[in-house]
This record gives C-alpha cells, sequence and structure tokens, in this order.
C-alpha cells in the first residue's frame, strides 16, 4: 500500500507541475514553434488556450492519482467518477475557448472599426459554441457514469440533427453578416441601397442589418443584403 500512496504522490506531484506550467511551455516552447509555421491559427490557439490547458492537466492529474492508490467499494468508486467528471468539465471548457479562439482567428477583419462590429457576433457564436461543450460533457459524462453507448450514440445523434436544422437560419445570417464586415467591408455610416430601402448603416448584427433611413431606422436580413445590397461610394 506504502508503494500506491507514493505513486499517486508522485503522479500528483508531476500533473500539478505541469498545470502550473502550462503558460511557460505553450507560450514559449509550443509557441515557438508555431511561429514558423505558415498561418497564425497555431499561434491564436496557443495564446489563448494555456490556462485551459492547465486546468484540464491538473483535473487528469487527481483522477490518475486516485486511481493509483486502488482502493476499493463504493467510495472508490464514487470519488473515481467524480473526479473523472472533472476531467470531463475542464476538457469541455477547453473546447469552447479553442472553439472561440478559432472563431475571433478567421472572422477577424484587421481593423479597429470592424472588430467592434464584431463584438455581437462573438457573443452569439460564444452562445453556440458553450452549447456544443455543454452537449459533449453531457454525452462524455454519461459515459463516465456508464450509459449504454448505443443509447449515447442515438442521443448524440438527435441532438446534432436537431440543432443542424434548427440552427441552419440562425448559421446562414450569422455567416452572411460576418461576409459583409470581413469580405465587404461595411462599416457604420455607409450608404447603401438594398431593395427599396436607402440609408446610412447603422450596424450589421448576427441576424440583420440596421439603416437609418428617410422614414426611420429599417433592418434587413443579413443574407438578403449581401446578395441585394448597392453601396454608394461618397
Amino acid at each position: 500500500m506504502t508503494w500506491k500512496i507514493l505513486l499517486a504522490l508522485v503522479t500528483l506531484v508531476v500533473f500539478w507541475s505541469l498545470s502550473r506550467s502550462m503558460p511557460v511551455v505553450l507560450g514559449g516552447w509550443v509557441g515557438k514553434l508555431a511561429g514558423k509555421t505558415a498561418t497564425r491559427l497555431d499561434d491564436h490557439l496557443v495564446e489563448e488556450l494555456d490556462d485551459a490547458s492547465g486546468r484540464v492537466a491538473l483535473a487528469l492529474g487527481l483522477w490518475m492519482a486516485w486511481q493509483a492508490l486502488g482502493l476499493a467499494g463504493r467510495f472508490d468508486t464514487l470519488v473515481a467518477t467524480v473526479l473523472l467528471l472533472g476531467v470531463v468539465v475542464t476538457g469541455a471548457v477547453l473546447l469552447f475557448e479553442a472553439l472561440v479562439a478559432v472563431f475571433e482567428f478567421f472572422s477577424d477583419p484587421h481593423d479597429d472599426g470592424g472588430r467592434e462590429m464584431l463584438r455581437p457576433f462573438e457573443a452569439r457564436f460564444r452562445q453556440l459554441a458553450g452549447g456544443l461543450a455543454v452537449l459533449t460533457a453531457g454525452v462524455l459524462g454519461l459515459a463516465a457514469l456508464g450509459v449504454d453507448g448505443a443509447l449515447l450514440g442515438a442521443l448524440a445523434l438527435t441532438a446534432g440533427l436537431v440543432a443542424a436544422l434548427s440552427l441552419q437560419p440562425t448559421l446562414q445570417e450569422l455567416s452572411a453578416g460576418l461576409d459583409l464586415i470581413r469580405g465587404n467591408g461595411w462599416r457604420p455610416g455607409m450608404r447603401i441601397t438594398i431593395g427599396e430601402q436607402t440609408g446610412s448603416l447603422v450596424a450589421v448584427g448576427p441576424a440583420a442589418v440596421t439603416l437609418d433611413a428617410a422614414d426611420g431606422q429599417v433592418q434587413v436580413a443579413n443574407s438578403r443584403a449581401l446578395g441585394a445590397a448597392v453601396v454608394h461610394k461618397e
């Protein structure tokens, strides 16, 4: 039993040290390797995920240290399950932050005016990414609790299909709005005509464009604006 306790302590110290050194490891060694690649996506991920990676390492170390003790009984099973769920939760947080980091990288219009307009889009994407992370954690958590794999697969498939069908219009408008900001360079104050509506651009939101027209503010769906708008050059 003594050597099991020693092994558990060594495991805990190793993973605790790893969790504390993640910013150094990712920001230093891995960051230097990422800096040599052609894309900046990996650099962006390295910058964003150091803290989340450290939390995953610590949760994994706690679970593995408890497993190393080799105890038996209901209490051991309960603690092991709770610690394993901790690994799942911290992993879901890591997934969430990775998705947000990727979104921020690909949507960046590289100018201050565009970044200011992206805030509502990032908030909406955070909601979507959070839902995906929660669903992933839920499925893995149920698996850790011993729920049948076939049932979990059916649950995940059903949830994925429902989400794909229900979110399709939202994602379409979100993508069109990002194209207007990043690709077409729309900024507040531009004079724009969409169909019969002509006005000054107030904002591009996740769902619709807001114009300040002669008879007041009007909103037009992003997808319609993307295909039918005329920008008046001044």
